[in-house]
């Protein structure tokens, strides 16, 4: 369950709305393109418009801020998750556990397991089973990533043990015994959401200046994205994940498992081919793949400037809802199954937000486009962004803000 502190979000501050293209009926851009930086407005001008979009809204609310997802990027979502259970109480019935979580992890364990081993048995050259990798064995590494993630918000069975548990279990096949790690940075994550120093989902500054707007360098970036997101877990400023015995203990076996399974794969086919075929498959799902811009999608800011951004496009089909991520922030404990009934329950609080509808779009989009710049990831005040000569919007402004 994600930990919160006391924090009061800012009632007073007005954001840049967003602008719906008129070629999409359902109110978002036909073809995204970040806009990062709208032509200054006067902040009457912003408050004016907020209170007429607030007007139209299905509901009428008392915070533009809260509502737009906007405010103190490390707390808006609890002030959001209190304000909603208040209007919507039956948002509650929907929090737990869902236990067909264990069996969909232990299924695709056994389908990735079929897949390397396959690659022997069938003699399959690298031309073959690279691309099946990539491409297939891809989907089923990221699907154990959000299985995963369901398992570090205890939310496959009331027993933290055997959430645990399950998470070494879908990390098995992922080669790097990342999962129990995993588990204690993005618990950090919900608590220090959009901390420069203190969240490690945001790219550390050596990370940010390396990589800034260079699309060869943002390729790169995304090719090895395990890697980099590994890598500034070193500057972050946070207790060790191995402070407490019962959890060094944990990581211990994680490191067992993973590394156990490889060495078994290896010794009982004579082949390295499984393992490389596990590797290729669990770094392109978090990598340069079309579900690898999902790491672009959460947090990296657009217009309109948000903490949080969702994903409604077709692949939620294959990564169990995880798109839904505004909705998990605001709701930590509904398990993947339930977290359109979020929407559906609440819908004032999420149909004007801005929301991706393309990965691939997304990807190629963060890789080509300049406006694009790892430094404005690392960007607590989204507003001075906002207030930015376009020209200046891709480094100096970030910088201006650090």
């Amino acid at each position: 369950q994600e930990c919160t502190r006391q924090a009061s979000v800012p009632s007073t501050e007005t954001f840049p709305l967003k602008t719906p293209s008129a070629a999409s009926p359902s109110g978002h851009p036909s073809s995204f393109s970040p806009r990062l930086a709208p032509p200054a407005m006067p902040p009457a001008v912003r408050a004016s418009e907020a209170s007429s979009e607030l007007a139209a809204s299905p509901a009428p609310l008392s915070d533009a801020a809260r509502m737009k997802g906007q405010g103190d990027p490390r707390y808006i979502h609890a002030s959001r998750r209190k304000e909603m259970a208040a209007r919507h109480p039956d948002l509650q019935d929907i929090s737990g556990t869902e236990h067909r979580t264990g069996f969909f992890m232990a299924a695709l364990v056994a389908l990735q397991l079929a897949g390397a081993l396959g690659a022997v048995y069938f003699k399959l050259p690298i031309v073959a089973w690279f691309p099946i990798s990539y491409l297939l064995g891809a989907v089923v590494s990221h699907a154990l990533y959000v299985l995963i993630h369901d398992c570090v918000h205890n939310l496959a069975h009331s027993s933290a043990d055997l959430n645990r548990a399950l998470i070494i279990l879908g990390n098995s096949v992922h080669v790097f015994p990342s999962g129990i790690l995993f588990r204690h940075y993005h618990l950090i994550h919900h608590r220090e959401m959009n901390d420069n120093v203190q969240d490690p989902d945001v790219p550390a500054h050596w990370e940010a200046n390396l990589v800034q707007n260079s699309a060869p360098m943002k390729a790169f970036w995304m090719a090895f994205y395990s890697i980099f997101q590994s890598a500034r877990t070193v500057t972050c400023d946070y207790k060790s994940p191995l402070t407490k015995p019962a959890d060094a203990a944990w990581i211990a076996l994680n490191y067992v498992v993973n590394f156990g399974l490889l060495g078994v794969l290896t010794y009982a086919t004579k082949s390295y081919v499984p393992a490389l075929y596990l590797l290729v498959a669990s770094m392109a799902s978090v990598g340069f793949h079309p579900l690898g811009a999902r790491w672009i999608q959460e947090h990296y800011p657009t217009l309109p400037f948000q903490a949080t951004y969702s994903y409604y496009g077709p692949l939620n089909w294959l990564m169990f809802n995880v798109g839904f991520h505004n909705e998990h922030h605001d709701f930590p404990t509904v398990p993947w199954s339930r977290l359109p009934q979020v929407k559906d329950k609440a819908p004032e609080y999420y149909n004007s937000l801005f929301a991706h509808y393309s990965y691939t779009k997304l990807l190629a989009d963060f890789i080509v486009n300049p406006q694009w710049d790892l430094m404005l990831r690392r960007t607590k005040k989204v507003e001075d962004l906002a207030d930015s000569k376009p020209e200046q919007v891709s480094t100096d402004a970030a910088k201006k803000v650090l």
